[in-house]
Protein backbone atom coordinates (compact mmCIF):
# COMPACT_ATOMS: atom_id res chain seq x y z
CA UNK A 1 0.00 0.00 0.00
CA UNK A 2 1.54 3.20 -0.78
CA UNK A 3 0.18 6.67 0.39
CA UNK A 4 0.89 10.09 -1.35
CA UNK A 5 1.08 13.30 0.93
CA UNK A 6 0.11 16.38 -1.72
CA UNK A 7 1.20 19.04 -0.59
CA UNK A 8 4.32 19.38 2.43
CA UNK A 9 3.39 22.52 4.46
CA UNK A 10 3.02 22.56 8.50
CA UNK A 11 0.55 20.28 7.93
CA UNK A 12 1.32 17.57 5.26
CA UNK A 13 5.22 17.28 6.57
CA UNK A 14 3.03 16.10 9.65
CA UNK A 15 0.52 13.81 8.33
CA UNK A 16 3.78 12.44 6.12
CA UNK A 17 5.75 11.99 9.51
CA UNK A 18 3.02 9.75 11.40
CA UNK A 19 2.05 7.69 8.03
CA UNK A 20 5.94 7.21 7.83
CA UNK A 21 6.19 5.83 11.49
CA UNK A 22 3.46 3.17 10.88
CA UNK A 23 4.71 0.16 9.55
CA UNK A 24 1.18 -0.50 8.89
CA UNK A 25 0.78 1.85 6.18
CA UNK A 26 3.71 0.79 3.33
CA UNK A 27 5.41 3.09 2.05
CA UNK A 28 4.86 7.01 1.66
CA UNK A 29 6.18 10.01 -0.71
CA UNK A 30 5.46 13.37 -0.97
CA UNK A 31 4.72 15.81 -3.59
CA UNK A 32 5.07 19.42 -4.34
CA UNK A 33 4.67 22.64 -6.55
CA UNK A 34 7.90 23.56 -4.38
CA UNK A 35 10.23 20.56 -4.89
CA UNK A 36 12.60 21.93 -2.35
CA UNK A 37 10.39 21.62 0.04
CA UNK A 38 8.91 18.01 -0.39
CA UNK A 39 12.77 17.20 -0.91
CA UNK A 40 13.63 18.84 2.73
CA UNK A 41 10.42 16.96 3.99
CA UNK A 42 11.55 13.23 2.58
CA UNK A 43 15.13 14.03 4.00
CA UNK A 44 13.85 14.72 7.54
CA UNK A 45 11.75 12.02 7.30
CA UNK A 46 13.92 9.26 5.83
CA UNK A 47 13.03 5.64 5.76
CA UNK A 48 12.56 5.63 1.99
CA UNK A 49 10.73 8.67 1.65
CA UNK A 50 10.52 9.73 -2.04
CA UNK A 51 9.80 13.58 -3.31
CA UNK A 52 8.16 14.49 -6.54
CA UNK A 53 7.29 17.89 -8.37
CA UNK A 54 3.70 17.98 -8.77
CA UNK A 55 1.45 21.26 -9.56
CA UNK A 56 -2.43 20.19 -8.73
CA UNK A 57 -3.85 22.54 -11.35
CA UNK A 58 -2.50 20.31 -13.87
CA UNK A 59 -4.95 17.46 -13.40
CA UNK A 60 -3.56 15.05 -16.03
CA UNK A 61 -0.29 15.41 -15.26
CA UNK A 62 -1.26 14.43 -11.49
CA UNK A 63 -3.30 11.55 -12.28
CA UNK A 64 -0.10 10.54 -14.28
CA UNK A 65 2.25 10.83 -11.64
CA UNK A 66 -0.37 9.12 -8.84
CA UNK A 67 -0.27 6.49 -11.73
CA UNK A 68 2.87 6.10 -12.06
CA UNK A 69 3.89 5.80 -8.16
CA UNK A 70 1.30 3.07 -8.11
CA UNK A 71 -0.42 5.51 -5.32
CA UNK A 72 -3.28 3.39 -3.16
CA UNK A 73 -4.34 6.76 -1.63
CA UNK A 74 -3.54 10.76 -2.00
CA UNK A 75 -4.15 12.45 1.07
CA UNK A 76 -4.34 16.53 0.12
CA UNK A 77 -2.49 18.63 2.54
CA UNK A 78 -2.18 21.37 0.07
CA UNK A 79 -4.63 24.67 -0.47
CA UNK A 80 -8.36 23.73 -0.26
CA UNK A 81 -9.53 25.86 -3.70
CA UNK A 82 -7.52 22.80 -5.66
CA UNK A 83 -9.53 20.40 -3.61
CA UNK A 84 -11.08 19.17 -6.83
CA UNK A 85 -8.68 19.27 -9.31
CA UNK A 86 -7.24 16.65 -6.70
CA UNK A 87 -9.87 15.15 -6.14
CA UNK A 88 -10.33 14.71 -10.47
CA UNK A 89 -6.68 13.55 -10.48
CA UNK A 90 -7.21 10.77 -8.39
CA UNK A 91 -10.75 9.32 -10.12
CA UNK A 92 -8.74 9.42 -13.11
CA UNK A 93 -5.97 7.53 -11.62
CA UNK A 94 -8.52 5.06 -9.75
CA UNK A 95 -6.73 6.32 -6.67
CA UNK A 96 -8.78 6.84 -2.87
CA UNK A 97 -8.95 10.46 -2.15
CA UNK A 98 -8.26 12.11 1.82
CA UNK A 99 -8.52 16.04 2.34
CA UNK A 100 -8.59 18.35 5.22
CA UNK A 101 -11.34 20.09 4.22
CA UNK A 102 -12.56 23.36 2.56
CA UNK A 103 -15.08 25.75 2.56
CA UNK A 104 -18.91 25.34 2.53
CA UNK A 105 -18.87 26.20 -1.64
CA UNK A 106 -16.11 23.83 -2.55
CA UNK A 107 -17.44 21.00 -0.51
CA UNK A 108 -20.65 21.42 -2.86
CA UNK A 109 -18.34 20.99 -5.54
CA UNK A 110 -16.68 18.09 -4.39
CA UNK A 111 -19.99 16.09 -3.10
CA UNK A 112 -20.43 16.13 -7.03
CA UNK A 113 -18.71 13.74 -7.63
CA UNK A 114 -19.92 11.23 -5.01
CA UNK A 115 -21.91 8.97 -8.07
CA UNK A 116 -18.85 8.63 -10.05
CA UNK A 117 -16.60 7.79 -7.16
CA UNK A 118 -18.72 5.00 -6.61
CA UNK A 119 -18.80 3.87 -9.61
CA UNK A 120 -15.63 2.94 -9.71
CA UNK A 121 -15.21 1.64 -6.36
CA UNK A 122 -13.28 4.20 -5.13
CA UNK A 123 -13.16 6.05 -1.37
CA UNK A 124 -13.21 9.82 -0.89
CA UNK A 125 -13.03 11.04 2.47
CA UNK A 126 -13.75 14.93 2.50
CA UNK A 127 -12.81 17.08 5.77
CA UNK A 128 -10.42 15.05 7.64
CA UNK A 129 -8.61 17.86 8.93
CA UNK A 130 -9.49 19.51 12.51
CA UNK A 131 -12.45 21.14 11.64
CA UNK A 132 -14.23 20.29 9.40
CA UNK A 133 -12.90 16.86 10.73
CA UNK A 134 -11.98 16.11 14.73
CA UNK A 135 -14.98 18.28 15.42
CA UNK A 136 -17.75 16.18 12.79
CA UNK A 137 -16.57 13.16 14.95
CA UNK A 138 -17.22 14.40 17.87
CA UNK A 139 -20.82 15.92 16.96
CA UNK A 140 -21.64 12.59 15.43
CA UNK A 141 -20.70 11.05 18.89
CA UNK A 142 -22.68 13.33 20.98
CA UNK A 143 -25.76 13.08 18.38
CA UNK A 144 -25.77 9.17 18.86
CA UNK A 145 -25.66 9.28 22.79
CA UNK A 146 -28.76 11.35 22.47
CA UNK A 147 -32.78 10.88 21.67
CA UNK A 148 -32.78 13.57 19.72
CA UNK A 149 -30.64 16.42 18.37
CA UNK A 150 -31.82 19.73 17.33
CA UNK A 151 -28.64 21.96 17.90
CA UNK A 152 -25.20 21.83 16.91
CA UNK A 153 -22.97 24.51 18.38
CA UNK A 154 -19.30 24.53 17.67
CA UNK A 155 -16.76 26.74 19.01
CA UNK A 156 -13.45 27.47 18.42
CA UNK A 157 -11.40 29.15 20.69
CA UNK A 158 -7.61 30.52 20.89
CA UNK A 159 -5.12 32.77 22.62
CA UNK A 160 -5.06 36.57 21.02
CA UNK A 161 -0.99 36.30 21.65
CA UNK A 162 1.54 33.25 21.13
CA UNK A 163 4.79 32.49 23.37
CA UNK A 164 6.37 34.14 19.75
CA UNK A 165 7.75 37.10 19.84
CA UNK A 166 6.40 38.33 23.38
CA UNK A 167 3.02 37.16 22.53
CA UNK A 168 2.88 40.42 19.66
CA UNK A 169 2.28 37.56 16.31
CA UNK A 170 -0.92 35.96 15.89
CA UNK A 171 -1.32 32.17 15.77
CA UNK A 172 -1.73 30.49 12.16
CA UNK A 173 -2.38 26.76 12.72
CA UNK A 174 -3.36 26.54 9.14
CA UNK A 175 -2.80 28.24 5.79
CA UNK A 176 -3.40 31.90 6.08
CA UNK A 177 -5.30 31.86 2.92
CA UNK A 178 -7.91 30.28 4.32
CA UNK A 179 -7.97 32.44 7.05
CA UNK A 180 -8.21 35.49 4.95
CA UNK A 181 -11.43 33.98 3.00
CA UNK A 182 -13.15 32.92 6.43
CA UNK A 183 -12.42 36.54 7.70
CA UNK A 184 -13.71 38.08 4.02
CA UNK A 185 -16.86 35.90 2.92
CA UNK A 186 -20.09 35.57 4.54
CA UNK A 187 -20.27 32.12 6.38
CA UNK A 188 -23.35 29.83 6.45
CA UNK A 189 -25.79 28.77 8.97
CA UNK A 190 -28.24 26.27 8.94
CA UNK A 191 -31.22 27.23 10.41
CA UNK A 192 -35.01 25.84 10.39
CA UNK A 193 -34.33 23.87 7.72
CA UNK A 194 -32.69 25.99 4.96
CA UNK A 195 -28.81 26.95 4.88
CA UNK A 196 -28.43 30.78 5.08
CA UNK A 197 -25.61 33.66 4.67
CA UNK A 198 -25.04 34.92 8.03
CA UNK A 199 -22.57 37.42 9.48
CA UNK A 200 -18.69 36.52 9.67
CA UNK A 201 -18.84 37.52 13.38
CA UNK A 202 -21.61 36.24 15.42
CA UNK A 203 -20.97 36.36 19.45
CA UNK A 204 -18.40 37.62 21.69
CA UNK A 205 -18.21 35.98 24.97
CA UNK A 206 -16.48 34.26 27.92
CA UNK A 207 -15.69 30.73 28.11
CA UNK A 208 -15.54 28.91 31.49
CA UNK A 209 -12.50 26.78 30.71
CA UNK A 210 -11.11 24.09 34.08
CA UNK A 211 -7.37 26.30 34.81
CA UNK A 212 -5.52 23.43 32.39
CA UNK A 213 -7.05 25.47 29.61
CA UNK A 214 -4.79 29.06 29.09
CA UNK A 215 -8.27 30.32 27.48
CA UNK A 216 -10.94 32.52 29.52
CA UNK A 217 -12.49 34.27 26.28
CA UNK A 218 -13.42 32.74 22.94
CA UNK A 219 -14.99 34.57 19.52
CA UNK A 220 -17.26 32.10 17.93
CA UNK A 221 -17.89 32.47 14.59
CA UNK A 222 -19.94 31.05 12.16
CA UNK A 223 -17.70 30.02 9.38
CA UNK A 224 -18.00 28.64 5.62
CA UNK A 225 -15.50 26.16 6.47
CA UNK A 226 -17.12 22.77 7.83
CA UNK A 227 -20.94 23.68 6.96
CA UNK A 228 -20.71 20.96 3.73
CA UNK A 229 -19.97 18.28 5.64
CA UNK A 230 -21.74 18.20 9.22
CA UNK A 231 -24.99 18.23 7.70
CA UNK A 232 -24.13 15.12 6.48
CA UNK A 233 -22.14 13.66 9.61
CA UNK A 234 -25.38 14.19 11.64
CA UNK A 235 -27.78 12.46 9.12
CA UNK A 236 -29.58 9.79 10.73
CA UNK A 237 -28.85 10.70 14.40
CA UNK A 238 -31.91 12.41 14.58
CA UNK A 239 -30.92 16.08 13.41
CA UNK A 240 -33.66 18.34 13.39
CA UNK A 241 -32.50 22.08 13.51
Amino acid sequence: MKFMVLGTGSIGRIIAMDLARRASCGSVVVADYKLQTARAVARELGNGVRAFYADANDVRATAELFRAQDTFVVVHAGRYRLNTKVMEAAYRARVHYIDMGGLYDQTLKQLRWHQRFLRKGLLALLGCGEAPGTSNALAEACARRLKETREVHVRYACLEGNRYAGGRLPLATYSPETISDELTKLACVFRRGRMLAAGRITARGTLHANQALPIDEYLAELRRRGMGVYLRTLQGWGYKA
